[in-house]
């Protein structure tokens, strides 16, 4: 019998008209997810049917306006004319005109212009979320237009939750600046779950991306300006003599800037493949760390083993542990306190002694362990204790904090600085922290936690931001900075391979910042799967050689140099330890050596006893090697002299050591080196 071949049914040829029809029905009811329809979400109106939200009539208004020369014949303009209190309090909004199912690819495009301010971006944030508490948002992306004509921006993204019709609402939010803009061209589109989230367009990207941008020539010169040093090795024996035309090799082991990662205690010290891949990428890759979860006031008290194992295990290989966090002082999540502290908030003398019999158990354990702490994390935004306590409980934590471990430096961590859209995060963290310091804080530090998603900030102002919040510029205020938690959670692994060596970039270029800490680095065990370095099965992403060709390539030190007739060796590197070597004759000398600014290095080296070396001819000349220097030529015509004569000649240095040329001897004569006096 002949069949008609289908990828999972084999079906008689010969059937009834009845039976063909039910056969067919069963096929498209049985393979309708393959052959999901294109469904808009927008009603009939598209751009136009989005209504203004705003605060009141003085804060913004909205029009529409003809168009001409594109695909769309008219456009929303929305003039923002008052700053919100919040950026959402200005926007437009439409529910959804249809149903949307978890894990649903949702893809659109929108048309904008800038009308004002006349230079500067306008910005428009696209949300897509749940019409209701808790606004669970599956798109964030804010769009900054700053070309003035019309600009398309495609985006896509996958809806997190299901939904009922209109049970989602689409968002554009312009309430971070005064500004007009135009809006066109709006398509939102659930294409179901036929092709995947890779497959659809998402213009993404960051001013300052290209390759000739302005910003890498002044970035890279400040590199070479901030992050190197001139290295100075001398070389003497154990008389005193430089030793010239001597190999001397710097190898960087370990960057004075700190590469690092949030990692788990528990990953770290499980066992297993995956453990051990773990463990090789945390000892190869970082050279610092910070316990993700670990050392938190909750976990800690609940379980301190895993924290302190993982230190111990860290501090035998060399790699330093960052402290996070002695306090999380908020209510927003359960795992900011423990369970048996809020309820103290209404007996502040109890609460006082909780808090800081806590900081004493945590810096008793790990004095001289761990050199710096988060003392309080994110206080501009959780402040549930500054509000019962007052300010002034926060600048005690600090002061606490010293007088426990005087040695740790002492950071605020902070989040919504560096990574939001406006300035007004990174202005509000430096008042807040000249605010403590007047009240004798011992600040020592600030951490910026660097979370991006839907903006990338653009290095330019990025470098910028840092400068206001370390206070380089006007003032003496100063605090040095550290990117404590750097993520990119977005799913263009070519933009986010860009921006990760863009921002490096930047901030080792920044005088202020001492290192930037990613918030973990593999998808199975981080926080934000697609934001990390390591693919599940462990191939590393775009974005994870992207960090790598910079540390270990393009920010490393390997170089030979040779020492001159004085002795000296000299070599510009990044700051850092190195391994040195120098290689003598039969033996070669290694030491670790920490180079910062314009170090000098005096090795303690012994003494070689050269071999001298005669190369007969019309005039005789004699050679030994560089590194001894200090010597002298003599002769006699008696082996057993006990009186030798200095030759009439001087040694000279050059590349292939030291040199005596003399007239050729009429008789038998003997020669020898005596070294004298340094």
């Amino acid at each position: 019998m002949r069949t008609v071949r289908h990828p999972h049914l084999r079906v008689p040829k010969l059937l009834s008209s009845v039976g063909l029809l039910r056969l067919l029905a069963l096929i498209t009811a049985g393979f309708a997810p393959l052959i999901h329809a294109q469904t808009s979400l927008l009603p009939a109106g598209g751009m136009v049917s989005l209504a203004l939200q705003r605060p009141d009539a003085a804060s913004a208004t909205r029009s529409v306006v003809p168009v001409a020369g594109q695909s769309f014949p008219q456009a929303v303009r929305v003039a923002t004319a008052k700053l919100p209190s919040n950026p959402w309090n200005i926007q437009l909004s439409v529910p959804t005109a249809a149903s949307v199912a978890a894990g649903d690819v949702l893809a659109g495009e929108i048309w904008l212009r800038r009308m004002a301010p006349s230079s500067g971006p306008a910005l428009a944030e696209l949300v897509f979320e749940k019409a209701g508490p808790p606004y669970d948002q599956s798109l964030v992306r804010v769009l900054p237009e700053e070309a003035g004509v019309w600009t398309r921006y495609r985006f896509a993204f996958t809806s997190k939750a299901a939904y009922a019709s209109a049970g989602a609402q689409f968002n554009i939010r312009l309430g971070y600046a005064l500004q007009t803009l135009e809006m066109g061209g709006l398509t939102l589109t659930n294409h179901g779950k036929a092709k995947p989230l890779a497959n659809f367009s998402n213009d993404l990207t960051y001013a300052g991306r290209e390759p000739d941008a302005a910003w890498r020539s002044e970035a890279n010169a400040a590199i070479e300006r901030n992050r190197k040093a001139t290295f100075s090795i001398e070389l003497k024996d154990a008389d005193g003599f430089a030793m010239a035309g001597v190999p001397v090799e710097l190898r960087l082991v370990r960057h004075d800037f700190a590469f690092g990662s949030a990692v788990a205690a528990s990953r770290l010290l499980a066992v297993g493949a995956d453990s051990d891949r773990y463990r090789g990428v945390i000892t190869q890759w970082f050279n610092t760390v910070v316990l993700e979860n670990d050392l938190k006031w909750p976990t800690y008290e609940a379980n301190p083993a895993p924290a302190q194992n993982a230190v111990t295990w860290l501090g035998q290989r060399g790699i330093p542990v960052r402290g996070h966090n002695l306090i999380w002082p908020g209510t927003n999540q359960n795992y900011f306190l423990p369970a048996n502290v809020p309820p103290l908030f209404t007996d502040v003398p109890r609460l006082h002694t909780r808090i800081n019999t806590h900081f004493t158990n945590v810096l008793d354990r790990f004095r001289g362990k761990l050199p710096e702490w988060d003392v309080v994390n994110e206080p501009l935004h959780e402040r549930a204790l500054e509000g019962i306590m007052g300010k002034a409980e926060v600048a005690s934590w600090f002061q606490l904090a010293r007088n426990l471990d005087p040695a740790a430096i002492l950071y605020l961590n902070e989040y919504a600085n560096i990574e939001s859209v406006t300035r007004t995060g990174s202005t509000d963290l430096r008042t807040y922290s000249d605010q403590l310091r007047t009240l004798g804080t011992p600040i020592d530090a600030l951490g910026l936690q660097a979370h991006f998603s839907g903006f990338l900030t653009s290095p330019t102002e990025l470098l910028a931001r840092l400068d206001l919040i370390s206070g380089i510029g006007p003032g003496t205020n100063t605090y040095p900075l550290r990117i404590t938690e750097f993520d990119i959670n977005i799913s263009d692994e070519a933009v986010q391979a860009d921006y990760t060596r863009d921002f490096l970039t930047a901030a080792f270029s920044h005088p202020a910042v001492t290192g930037v800490l990613m918030w973990g680095f593999w998808e199975s065990q981080h926080w934000l799967p697609q934001a990390a370095l390591f693919r599940r099965n462990w191939q590393p992403k775009p974005n994870a050689l992207a960090w790598s060709n910079l540390v270990y390539q393009t920010w490393t030190t390997r170089t030979n140099v040779m020492s001159s007739s004085s002795g000296k060796a000299t070599a510009r590197g990044f700051k850092g330890d190195y391994e040195v070597t120098i290689r003598l004759p039969e033996t070669n000398l290694v030491s670790t050596v920490r180079f910062g600014s314009d170090t000098d290095f005096r090795p303690a080296l012994p003494v070689v006893r050269p071999t001298l070396a005669v190369i007969p001819g019309d005039r005789f000349e004699f050679q030994w090697a560089g590194f001894a220097s200090g010597y002298q030529l003599e002769w006699s015509d008696r082996l057993d002299a006990t009186t030798w004569n200095p030759v009439d000649g001087f040694a000279t240095y050059s590349t292939n050591g030291w040199r005596v040329q003399l007239p050729a001897p009429d008789q038998t004569q003997f020669y020898r080196l005596r070294r004298g006096g340094p």
